[in-house]
C-alpha cells in the first residue's frame, strides 16, 4: 500500500496535463528570464503583449492534483513556473482543504490496514530467507507506508523492526544452511564453529575445510625444500614470533615448521587429561615442592616413574625434581640438547641397592653423569 512518489512528470503525464490546461508560450514556461526586462517586471509577455495566467483555475488544478496525488506542491510549481505558495492558495480555494494532508490521505488512506500489516510482519518472520523488501513487494506494501503510520502509531514501527530482527535471527541460526563452496544444503552441525561470523558457524562445511587443508598440506609436502625453511614463525598457541629452533620440522606445514612451538606443545601435553589420570591412578595427584628450585609445582610438572618390572619394588613414584629442573640439568650437566634422547638414556639406566633393582632418578643420573665426566677429565689431566 502507498504510492511511489516522483519528483517530476513523465513525458506521457505531461501530455495528459496539457489536454486540460496549458499555454503554449516559451516565455511563460522559461524558468530563466532576463530580470532586467521591463516586460518581466510587469509580468507581461513580450511576445503576446499580455499577462498570461500561469496557473489554471481552482477547479481544474484540484482535478489535476487528484489525478496525480503523488506529486508535491514543488513539482506542480516547477511545472507551471510558479511558487509552492501559489499552488497551495489555488488548491485551498477549490477544496477548502490542506494540500499536504489531502495528498497523504490519498496516498496512505485515513487509517492503517492493521490486518494487512500483521500478515506482512508474520511473513517477514516466517520467510526469513527472503529479504523484507521482497515480502513487502509481494504483499503490495511499501516501506514508506509503514514509516508514515509508524510516526502516528509507534507500535506499528516497533512491530516492523522486531519482525526484521527476528527474521535476521532466524536466518542466522536456521537448522540447515548452504555451504558456499560445495553448495550443499547441510545441517548446522556439519559446519565448524566460528567466533567471527554472527551465525556462530563458518560459511564452508567441515568436509570442504578438510579437503582444502589436505590439498594445501600435500602441495607444501611435495614442494618441501630443506634449504627454504623459515628462520622464524608465529606460534598458533602463544601468538609469539619465535626462532625456528623452537619448532619441529613439518614438511607439509607452512614454512616447513610445525604450527605450535615446542614449549606450548610440551605445556599442552603435560596438562593432558589422560596424563593427569595416570597420576591419579597412582595416587600421586598432589602438588609438591621441587628439591632443586624449591618451588611448589603442579603434580603433572614432574616425571611419573613407572613400576620396576625387574625388582621387588612394584610401586610407581614421581620424581623429586620438576621437569624444568631436569631439563636444565640435562643441558648443563650432560650437554644434551634433545630431551627425548636424554629421557631415553636415563630411563634405560638402573641401579641395584641391596640386591633390588631400582630406576634411577633423571636428576640423579645427570649428576652421576657429570661426576663421571669430571673424573674422566681429571684422570686425563694427570
Amino acid at each position: 500500500m502507498g504510492r511511489k512518489t516522483t519528483t517530476s512528470f513523465t513525458p506521457e503525464e505531461l501530455e495528459d496535463i496539457k489536454k486540460y490546461y496549458w499555454i503554449d508560450c516559451e516565455w511563460l514556461h522559461d524558468p530563466v528570464r532576463n530580470k532586467e526586462d521591463a516586460y518581466y517586471k510587469q509580468r507581461v509577455c513580450p511576445t503576446h503583449n499580455i499577462r498570461h495566467r500561469k496557473l489554471p483555475d481552482a477547479e481544474t488544478l484540484a482535478m489535476l492534483v487528484l489525478m496525480y496525488p503523488d506529486k508535491t506542491m514543488q513539482t506542480w510549481g516547477n511545472l507551471y513556473n510558479s511558487s509552492r505558495e501559489a499552488i497551495r492558495i489555488v488548491y485551498n480555494k477549490a477544496t477548502g482543504g490542506s494540500f499536504g494532508q489531502d495528498r497523504m490521505d490519498d496516498m496512505y488512506g485515513t487509517s492503517p490496514d492493521l490486518e494487512l500489516l500483521n500478515k506482512t510482519f508474520n511473513e517477514i518472520k516466517e520467510k526469513f530467507l527472503l529479504s523484507p523488501t521482497s515480502v513487502l513487494e509481494y504483499n503490495g506494501v511499501q516501506d514508506r507506508y509503514i514509516r508514515y503510520w509508524g510516526r502516528k502509531f509507534p507500535e506499528i514501527l516497533e512491530q516492523y523492526e522486531e519482525a526484521k530482527k527476528q527474521a535476521k535471527n532466524n536466518r542466522l541460526f536456521r537448522p540447515e544452511r548452504q555451504c558456499v563452496r560445495c553448495h550443499a544444503l547441510l545441517k548446522r552441525e556439519d559446519f565448524p564453529k566460528s567466533s567471527v561470523n554472527a551465525s556462530g558457524v563458518g560459511s564452508t562445511c567441515n568436509d570442504c575445510n578438510r579437503a582444502s587443508v589436505l590439498a594445501h598440506y600435500k602441495k607444501r609436502k611435495d614442494n618441501f625444500d630443506p634449504q627454504n625453511i623459515w628462520a622464524e614463525k608465529k606460534c598458533s598457541t602463544c601468538k609469539q614470533v619465535k626462532s625456528r629452533t623452537f619448532f619441529g620440522i613439518a614438511r607439509g606445514m607452512s614454512g616447513g615448521l610445525q604450527s605450535t612451538c615446542t614449549p606450548c606443545m610440551t605445556k599442552h601435553s603435560l596438562s593432558n587429561p589422560k596424563r593427569r589420570a595416570k597420576f591419579k591412578e597412582a595416587g600421586l595427584d598432589f602438588d609438591k615442592v621441587c628439591l632443586s628450585c624449591d618451588e611448589t609445582r603442579d603434580y603433572w610438572d614432574y616425571y611419573l616413574i613407572k613400576a620396576n618390572p625387574y625388582g621387588s619394588n612394584k610401586s610407581e613414584h614421581a620424581t623429586e625434581h620438576c621437569r624444568n629442573c631436569v631439563e636444565k640439568a640435562m643441558q648443563v650437566l650432560t650437554n644434551e640438547k634433545s630431551l627425548a634422547k636424554f629421557g631415553a638414556r636415563w630411563r634405560s639406566e638402573h641401579k641395584v641397592v641391596n640386591n633390588i633393582l631400582y630406576t634411577i632418578d633423571p636428576f640423579d643420573y645427570a649428576l652421576e653423569y657429570n661426576d663421571k665426566v669430571l673424573i674422566k677429565n681429571k684422570q686425563e689431566e694427570e
